[in-house]
């Protein structure tokens, strides 16, 4: 019982992997956080950002289906990107808790760049 136990526990991913495999052309977003916590614990909600249509957040996983009609992938992993408020779904990693947004390609409106370009 004990082993059997342990086998299934290796078999886990790491608490710091997401444990999600995207497919077809789906792919998985990290949202950026719309509050902040001060040191007292009270949170700062953005009304700019909460009040605006758009959602940012970083490129996570991508599909293998992902911007196969396209020549080559207009967003990778790593990317921040920007998209509609209310698209994909709302998905909670199992191990860490934290909050993704899984979506169409075609759901991400436009790549942040840095300042260099």
């Amino acid at each position: 019982m004990i082993d059997e136990i342990e086998t299934k526990a290796k078999a886990w991913p790491k608490p710091d992997e997401i444990g999600l495999k995207v497919c077809g052309d789906r792919i998985l977003v990290l949202p950026d956080e719309l509050a902040e916590e001060t040191a007292g614990g009270i949170l700062l909600v953005n009304d700019k950002l909460a009040k605006l249509n758009i959602r940012s957040g970083r490129l996570v996983k991508v599909g293998n289906l992902a911007w196969n009609d396209h020549a080559e992938p207009y967003a990778e992993v790593g990317d921040r990107v920007i998209y509609g408020k209310y698209c994909g779904s709302e998905i909670e990693c199992p191990w860490t808790g934290k909050l993704f947004r899984m979506m169409v390609d075609q759901d991400i409106n436009a790549v942040i760049l840095d300042k260099e370009g």
